[in-house]
């Protein structure tokens, strides 16, 4: 059997050189683009007109490019925030890393500034403050983050003139009054790789009369450690939401992330103090057990069936403490996860996985370190 032939490709989908393309080409590519800030866009609007299919990496060299040639000195994230700025629509706070003379105005303090050449600061356009400028050193619970800065600067080999972008919220506020009409329950939840740059999106969303979620903010954070998520929940949710529809939030619910779940523990005492912690079952249960159990894989391939429905039925019944009529008090609960620990521990259970103990071992430790460290959130039997 000859598989490893290449199959035979259509003429119009090899990519299309970018040197052979004309000016009409380039300036639709381009006026395309600019339009809707995607390199898709350009692209699939190229092959639609043109019947010519140019790849994302060469679509978008004559967007960073002027027409005469020269190569553009903004990129899309400055474009973005001078946006945000003239927009009277948009409400933002960004973290970033820059020279001290940018937001110095007297000259004299930067010699009693420890002889830094940068300063981490958070740059704010809200209702109440139209351009304020705070530096991140003088709060105490962000002043670890100027730290970080430093170090990713020295990582990237930035001179002291160019500015480390780092984060940024913002909401928009035809969309952010809909938040203000059903403020009592909210979703956080991030995505990774979700752009080119690099970013984690980490939106919050609410519930609105109608049945309909509404994403009513986004933040760009660099990462998923905790000085990301500290930013968000002792700055930006700060500013960007006011005290008094802070206070009217009942309930909180978010993802599996540890870092995400501390961050907002601490959030509830002082941002939300209304507010009650909820947990994503999905994220709870299944997200860990992909993540911390072996995979089917690592057994023979007899006892692979045995393990998926050994797995599947863990996975009800962990499930089955989070739901109506299946656990209704505290000894029920106790029951049922005390036959669910003989269960894992039967011999019949090691037979059925081909005598791998280490399987057992590891479906144990994430019960233990996975689930019953989060039962507080979703034991049914709370909620009554």
């Amino acid at each position: 059997m000859h598989n490893d032939h290449p199959r035979p490709l259509d003429p119009s989908l090899t990519p299309y050189p970018k040197r052979l393309m004309t000016d009409e080409m380039i300036n639709a590519a381009k006026q395309a683009m600019d339009a809707q800030t995607s390199k898709a866009a350009g692209r699939n609007f190229v092959f639609r007109q043109f019947g010519k299919y140019i790849n994302a990496m060469k679509i978008a060299y004559p967007s960073s490019r002027n027409d005469d040639g020269s190569r553009k000195k903004e990129d899309d994230i400055s474009r973005m925030l001078e946006k945000f700025q003239s927009s009277d629509k948009v409400r933002f706070t960004t973290l970033s890393d820059m020279p001290v003379q940018d937001y110095l105005e007297d000259k004299s303090t930067n010699e009693n500034a420890n002889k830094k050449l940068t300063r981490t600061v958070s740059v704010t356009k809200s209702e109440i403050d139209k351009n304020l400028i705070e530096n991140v050193a003088d709060n105490p619970s962000l002043a670890e983050i100027e730290t970080i800065a430093q170090s990713e600067r020295g990582f990237r080999n930035m001179l002291p003139e160019h500015i480390l972008f780092i984060s940024v919220a913002w909401t928009v506020l035809p969309v952010f009054r809909l938040f203000l009409l059903c403020p009592e329950v909210i979703w956080c939840d991030v995505t990774s790789h979700s752009n080119n740059k690099g970013f984690h999106l980490l939106t919050f969303s609410c519930r609105v009369s109608i049945n309909k979620q509404v994403v009513f903010l986004w933040i760009w954070i660099p990462n998923q450690q905790r000085f990301s998520f500290r930013w968000v929940f002792q700055h930006a949710l700060n500013i960007l939401i006011p005290k008094f529809h802070r206070d009217r939030v009942r309930f909180i619910m978010k993802d599996g992330d540890n870092q995400q779940r501390n961050e907002v523990l601490m959030a509830l005492k002082q941002i939300f103090p209304n507010a009650l912690e909820g947990g994503c079952g999905y994220h709870v249960v299944h997200c860990t057990w992909c993540k911390y159990v072996p995979k089917v894989a690592t057994l023979q391939r007899r006892y692979q069936e045995n393990f998926k429905k050994i797995s599947s039925h863990i996975l009800r019944w962990v499930y089955s403490w989070m739901q109506p009529s299946f656990v209704e008090n505290k000894d029920e609960y106790k029951i049922s996860k005390f036959l669910l620990i003989k269960f894992i521990s039967s011999q019949s259970m090691l037979s059925a996985l081909g005598r791998k103990s280490n399987l057992v071992v590891a479906t144990l430790r994430w019960l233990w370190a996975y689930i019953n460290a989060w039962e507080r959130i979703f034991l049914f039997y709370l909620r009554i």
